[in-house]
């Protein structure tokens, strides 16, 4: 099993096994399997029995099938097909297999037409999820606004969990087998959602006019400190109530070795000491990420650490080398607004559309702020938009948290088959997602699952692929454009 397989079935949530030996494969063991090398000849036979007997098998090398795939480049895939329709787009930017003919995700995926045939493949390259300093100027697009943009990840891994939870689900469907998996938020009846505030280079007063709305709206913010910007005063930050402090380093600059890091993030944390704050996490300015910066913070005692060129829009994961767990954000902050010129109102409509995306896509909500670019009646707007009885607002202490008890949470689902029930058994409390058909899921947190008399909600709301439409439709940067601002926000990370 890979590294970037691992990932996607932690982030989903799967419970899952490697495989030795072919020779255990069981229909009554195994729902479906996940065929990452190239099977021997023996192997190809006691895989093709297990299909037969009505196993399900996601396969990554096509080595199963009747064709041959081929190797070649793709860029980006603006999923249309009825199975991946819910998927905004998935960014590859790497030579990945495909089917030679089919068109699903522009031949990245293909499902065996036969309905007694349980069997898909998946050319999705996501291996490179794990590899460090891939990055992008990536644009950000909204129906009816001008697009923004800003320096990420290369991918961001929430198009990857959605395709692969795609996979399972339709899978598990053809073998009448229902697909289970641990929930992603703490709550069945409630979207997690976190506030995080940068305090690049902020003042004083900037710092007291950001902690108006967060204070009001009674949001458990994150604060990560530029420690230099605040030096004679951080011991303001621990009268905000309700309040985490976290580290953002020393001085706001991106350095290029370990010792840098080492050095700037060790100042840092021994100026806070000296006033009782211990930050339990930590993100890089510019939310810059490296193989170095990730054995550095190994070496702190951080619980997390949160940069968008690590991984954005997405599930927490743990990268390789690192022990800390990364916590993605929405890399587009309402100053990234100022040099695309957006007015008051459009910053509003951009966040509830983006909003309104991630709801109807069920995942968290990660939103983060400078105090130094104001517009607190913003912030109020976006609170209202996200009210207290339908959000469990957490802070990022509190996010990794949980997400950490979720992964160690042992859980095994099994299927009655005769009684249409599931059944679970699991030590924790964390909330289990059972989807059942190709659009049916609940969740729940009940030991036994009677399949005819649960009531199902459809998994993808019919206004998704429809807003995601009209979002591929909106104006977007020309390659001058592009490269224009990716040349000015350089030219602004690397001033002196």
């Amino acid at each position: 099993m890979s590294r970037g397989w691992e990932r996607l079935l932690m982030q989903i949530g799967l419970s899952w096994s490697r495989l030795y030996s072919v020779q255990a494969l069981s229909v009554r063991e195994q729902s479906c399997v996940l065929l990452c090398k190239t099977p021997d000849v023996q192997e190809h036979q006691q895989l093709t029995a297990y299909l037969t007997a009505g196993g399900a098998i996601l396969d990554t090398t096509g080595q199963l099938s009747t064709w041959s795939p081929v190797e070649r480049k793709v860029d980006r895939v603006e999923p249309t097909s009825p199975a991946f329709r819910h998927i905004a787009s998935i960014h590859i930017g790497t030579r990945a297999l495909v089917h030679p003919s089919c068109s699903d995700l522009e031949g990245l995926a293909w499902f065996d037409p036969d309905p007694d045939r349980a069997y898909a493949f998946a050319g999705l390259p996501v291996d490179h999820l794990t590899e460090f300093g891939r990055q992008s100027h990536t644009e950000f697009r909204s129906s009816g606004l001008p697009p923004v943009a800003e320096r990420t990840a290369a991918q961001s891994s929430q198009p990857f969990i959605d395709a692969v939870l795609s996979f399972f689900k339709i899978l598990h469907h053809k073998t009448g087998v229902p697909l289970v998996h641990k929930w992603w938020m703490p709550h069945t009846d409630k979207r997690a959602a976190t506030f995080r505030i940068d305090t690049d280079y902020s003042s004083k007063p900037a710092i007291e006019a950001a902690s108006g709305p967060v204070i009001e709206h009674e949001i458990p913010a994150t604060w990560f400190l530029h420690v230099q910007a605040h030096e004679g005063w951080l011991e303001y930050f621990k009268t905000v109530p309700r309040q985490e402090i976290a580290l953002h380093g020393y001085r706001h600059h991106e350095y290029t070795s370990a010792d840098q890091y080492y050095a700037d993030i060790s100042m840092a944390l021994g100026l806070l000491s000296k006033v009782d704050i211990h930050p339990a996490g930590y993100a890089a300015p510019y939310g810059f990420w490296l193989r170095d910066l990730a054995e550095v913070l190994s070496r702190f005692n951080f619980d997390y650490s949160s940069e968008f060129m690590y991984d954005y829009d997405s599930l927490p994961s743990r990268p390789p080398v690192s022990k800390t767990l990364q916590l993605p954000v929405h890399p587009i902050s309402i100053g990234s607004f100022s040099r695309f010129r957006f007015t008051s109102s459009m910053i509003r409509q951009y966040y509830r559309e983006w909003i309104q995306l991630k709801m109807l896509q069920r995942m968290p909500i990660h939103l983060y702020h400078h105090p130094n670019d104001h517009h607190e009646s913003e912030l109020h707007a976006i609170f209202r938009s996200l009210p207290h009885e339908s959000t469990s607002w957490m802070s990022y202490r509190e996010w990794a948290a949980w997400w950490k008890k979720r992964c160690s949470q042992s859980t095994s689902a099994s299927y009655d088959t005769v009684q249409k029930s599931v059944h679970l058994t699991e030590n924790g409390t964390v909330p289990m997602a059972i989807h059942a058909e190709e659009n049916r899921f609940i969740l729940t947190h009940k030991p036994k699952i009677d399949m005819e008399e649960v009531r199902w909600a459809p998994y993808i709301e019919s206004a998704l692929p429809e807003l995601i439409q009209k979002r591929r439709a909106a104006s977007s940067f020309s390659a001058v454009q592009c490269k224009k601002d990716e040349l000015m926000t350089r030219l602004w990370r690397n001033r002196s």
